[in-house]
């Protein structure tokens, strides 16, 4: 009886957990998230970097179960980029579905010589050939995070930030700036008009400006006071689309700026908002959860509930008002399957899987055999140098995971290894592989490095690396057979990993050279991801 209950219990929690859904949605690195619908069916983006391909696609069909399912720019003849530094490149796309067309614009930003342009790529379908982007500017009149708003009389408008012609009391300070887009000249024209800046006293970095309209108003959506802590949503609206806007009087109507280092879910901001076919309405955003005070994943994408009353603005999350890790299911979804985070490839078909990332542009290293292996070539670019290494690897997803992968090395001289690299920049990574004779692990902090341990190892063909990661700190073990794992270092200190840039962390599978001329090459079996706790943030 005793027995019964139990079961019972399971089953009941169960069904429970089934009818929420859990945050993030999109998780690892996927910042400065943009939502569109077409038909039943959803799509979002995300900010991309100096990683390739860029601008990931993900499609729903309930807005809480997503799947990669591509790349805006998954050409070389669309973005070169090449001497990229960390941080740089793709910022901050909006995607819209309009009349049979879907549309992206983005910015790519190089700081030093500073550039900023701002590119639209369309596409007929999302699984179909995406064009070559079309430059819609090159001025430093225009900032980053460009958007698109379709009206009703079929007029397309541009809006972006810059920085305001006039001196301003502090460096950061940003307007939004509106232009209409004429889309068969791919030109803006007309007069420009300044929409928006931000909302709250001292406001810096008005951003991620996002037009729609509702109720005979043009509502303007954005975000400020930068992509950290102070991070915030604030909305305006007007009657005419080129202003003046009123600012909603309980702005921010989303932000975690006022709880700083007390919670673990922080930097709230960078948002987009879409309607169902249920007319519910729905936020999505970024932010990161913390864990020891600091995020393995960087800034992830999270979905919000939100209620828009007639003539009025949007309330986010009724009743709390802030992000929170489960939320009931929208009314659109039966139940969640993205409770637990798994990934794995044994590079049984002929294609990569999309989630894997490579540095800066394809390094045209890899190839898959008759035996369903994967073979990557070395090459003399490491992971320290601004090019593209033998390098393709996933978002850590959990602060919590496992990754195994079985693979196969010869070195042939001492400057060569193959193995698994830990990313977060070109100065910060960890680096666990076999070299000649040896296994390594070698950490690279603030460009500086380090080899935490070394040990003499003979094998057969073989060898199975694996890192577990629990509560900020990893062991790293290694086995001939996949069975009887030697432990070669635990409980490292991950702080090379601590990403204060934008992106997040990547794992994945590297081979060099470090300088010389090679045609060697190493062969992965398989590659495996896993969460292994059910992780909770407050």
């Amino acid at each position: 009886m005793r027995l019964n209950v139990t079961l019972f219990l399971v089953f009941l929690f169960s069904l429970l957990e089934a009818q929420n859904y859990r945050n993030p949605i999109i998780p690892g690195f996927n910042p400065d998230p943009s939502i569109c619908k077409a038909g039943n069916n959803y799509y979002l983006v995300t900010s991309s970097f100096e990683y390739f391909p860029g601008i990931p696609i993900y499609h729903s069909n309930d807005l809480v179960s997503w799947k990669m399912v591509g790349h805006v720019l998954n050409r070389e003849s669309q973005i070169n980029m090449e001497g990229y530094p960390a941080s740089e490149g793709v910022y901050a796309p909006t995607i819209r579905y309009h009349d049979g067309t879907f549309y992206v614009v983005v910015s790519v930003l190089r700081r030093n010589p500073r550039r900023v342009k701002n590119i639209l790529i369309t596409a007929d379908s999302l699984m179909s050939h995406w064009s070559d982007p079309v430059e819609i500017t090159n001025s430093s009149l225009w900032g980053i995070d460009p958007s698109l708003f379709f009206d009703d009389d079929g007029k397309c408008y541009f809006t972006a930030n810059r920085k305001h012609q006039v001196a301003q009391p502090y460096s950061s300070y940003r307007e939004i700036v509106l232009q209409e887009l004429d889309l068969r000249q791919m030109q803006l024209t007309g007069p420009t008009d300044i929409i928006g800046k931000a909302a709250l006293v001292g406001g810096a970095t008005a951003e991620g400006p996002h037009i729609y309209k509702k109720d005979g108003y043009y509502y303007l959506l954005i975000s400020e006071g930068g992509t950290r802590t102070n991070h915030a949503v604030t909305i305006s609206r007007s009657e005419k689309i080129r202003g003046p806007y009123e600012q909603c009087p309980y702005n921010p109507i989303l932000t975690h700026r006022h709880l700083q280092e007390t919670i673990s879910l922080r930097n709230i901001g960078h948002a987009d908002i879409i309607q169902t076919q249920n007319n519910e309405w729905w936020m999505v955003c970024l932010g990161v959860r913390f864990t020891n005070d600091w995020s393995l994943m960087g800034r992830e994408t999270f979905l919000v509930p939100m209620i828009w009353p007639d003539n009025s603005f949007p309330i986010i999350n009724p009743g709390n008002g802030l992000v929170q890790m489960e939320y009931p299911l929208p009314a659109i979804a039966k139940e969640a399957d993205n409770l637990i985070n798994t990934f794995f490839d044994d590079f049984s078909t002929s294609t990569l899987k999309p989630e894997w990332t490579f540095l800066r542009n394809n390094p045209r290293c890899y190839e898959f055999t008759d035996n369903r292996q994967l073979k990557i070539d070395l090459k003399k670019t490491t992971m320290a140098d601004l090019s593209s290494p033998a390098f393709m690897g996933k978002r850590i997803e959990n602060s919590d995971f496992e990754t195994t992968i079985k693979l196969s090395f010869t070195a042939t001289s001492e400057s060569e290894e193959a193995g698994l690299v830990l990313l977060s920049n070109n100065e910060n990574y960890f680096r666990f592989t076999l070299s000649k004779s040896n296994i390594q692990l070698i950490e690279t902090i603030n460009g500086r490095t380090i080899i935490l341990a070394k040990e003499l190892l003979e094998y057969d063909k073989y060898v199975y690396l694996k890192v577990l990661s629990k509560n900020s700190l990893m062991d790293f073990y290694y086995s001939k057979d996949g069975r009887d794992w030697h432990l070669i270092k635990k409980k490292v200190n991950t702080s090379c990993l601590r990403n204060y840039k934008y992106t997040g962390n990547f794992i994945g599978l590297y081979g060099t050279s470090d300088g010389e001329e090679t045609t060697n090459h190493f062969f992965v079996d398989w590659f495996k991801y896993h969460q292994t706790i059910h992780e909770k943030c407050n």
